[in-house]
């Protein structure tokens, strides 16, 4: 029946009732309408048709079209009521909803309640909160319980149980035992901690030391004519376990790589000169720069000990006076080789062979400020060298 009436509705709403303006006599026992035809647009943009007969009769029809607006589907809130989708006319009361069922304004409408959820009674643990049985919203925060009573959370909630602690001791672990860290953990539930004062949280199996080696990892090393070499292996820090690559078991023998031969050259012995160093007779290895004093390489020694320093070959020379023809010197040391001088015997303090030397004085020394027994031996001179020109000055006269 309500089906039946909403269609009725529809077709009074679509098809307006003809409006006789004009009729003709009623002695025309049958009209013969003329095809209808648009004669203008009312005010609501429908058009209006119009139809005559040849009596003289003529009406008017307006053919109504929704003018049909969508309105998308809101879900409700707890505080709000929403709506399926649907639509409506614009100009007329006509609502449908999709695929254009009649409809109306109650039929379309969603009310607003809030979408409460059960939970069940739980009791308390020593990790987790209780709670008593109670309702709550799954959009906001309303709480119920029995009855429709209205409640909050932490009402609803019972407490946590006391942890039931115990103490364990530290173990060590081996290479095949395991062992533990000291912790302290709940019997109940299992949570576990590293101090007493249960402020540094852990688990049971973090607490753990599993039993194993303790691997140590040496890359692969090239050997020397000094040192073994090896190939790249693990050992452990705590027994003789040795593995190499994809966990292998070995050895310390195995994994090792032997010396390679020195690289022998030999050096002959050379002097030192004045600014080069010299040194003696060695053999060396050019690779790893380890030297020997014998062939066979059984007198060992270094690159440094085999040099000798160089040597200036220096002669001492006495201080001696200026005369008056001859230059004099200061006390010096030079080196016949090179020619350097210096001031001291260990030659620490340099100087040149210029400037050791002391100039005659180019004068004869006066009497009277020079040595008597020099003047004397003057004096005797010339008086013999007179004596014996007067003489010759005799004979010649004779």
């Amino acid at each position: 029946m309500r089906k039946f009436v909403s269609i009725l509705f529809a077709l009074v709403l679509c098809v307006s009732a003809m409006v006789v303006i004009a009729s003709a006599a009623t002695n025309c026992p049958e009209h013969d309408w003329s095809a209808w035809k648009t004669v203008r647009i009312d005010e609501n943009g429908d058009p209006v048709q119009a139809r005559s007969c040849a009596c003289g009769a003529y009406e008017e029809s307006v053919v109504h079209t929704h003018k049909l607006v969508k309105v998308a589907a809101v879900a409700p809130t707890c505080e709000k009521e929403g709506n399926i989708e649907y639509s409506y006319c614009s100009v007329c009361d006509w609502m449908e909803t999709t695929g254009g069922v009649a409809t109306n304004r109650l039929s379309v409408i969603l009310p607003a309640a809030h979408d409460l959820a059960h939970v069940e009674a739980k009791d308390s643990t020593c990790l987790e909160l209780g709670n008593i049985e109670y309702w709550a919203c799954k959009n906001c925060d309303r709480i119920e319980v029995a009855g429709g009573v209205l409640s909050n959370i932490k009402a609803v909630q019972l407490p946590t149980l006391d942890h039931t602690i115990e103490h364990v001791a530290a173990v060590a672990t081996t290479c095949t035992t395991e062992g533990n860290v000291e912790y302290w953990y709940c019997t109940v539930c299992g949570y576990a901690w590293l101090d007493e004062a249960r402020t540094l949280v852990t688990n049971l199996q973090s607490v753990k030391l599993g039993a194993g080696h303790a691997l140590v990892h040496v890359e692969a090393k090239a050997a020397t004519c000094l040192e073994l070499g090896n190939i790249e292996y693990w050992y452990c820090s705590n027994c003789d376990y040795v593995e190499v690559a994809g966990g292998v078991l070995s050895n310390l023998k195995a994994v090792m790589l032997p010396t390679l031969d020195h690289t022998i050259e030999h050096v002959a012995a050379k002097a030192p000169g004045c600014e080069t160093e010299g040194n003696v007779e060695y053999w060396y290895c050019t690779v790893c720069g380890y030297a020997w004093l014998d062939e066979a390489r059984t007198q060992v020694t270094n690159l440094q000990s085999v040099k000798v320093a160089e040597a200036h070959n220096v002669e001492h020379v006495a201080a001696k006076a200026p005369t008056a023809t001859e230059n004099g010197n200061i006390e010096y040391w030079y080196c016949k080789d090179c020619g350097y001088a210096w001031l001291d015997e260990l030659c620490t303090k340099n100087t040149n062979l210029k400037a050791v030397i002391l100039p005659a004085s180019g004068e004869v020394q006066n009497p009277d400020t020079g040595d008597n027994a020099i003047f004397f031996v003057v004096a005797l001179v010339a008086v013999a060298t007179l004596g014996v020109a007067a003489v010759s000055f005799k004979k010649r006269e004779n």
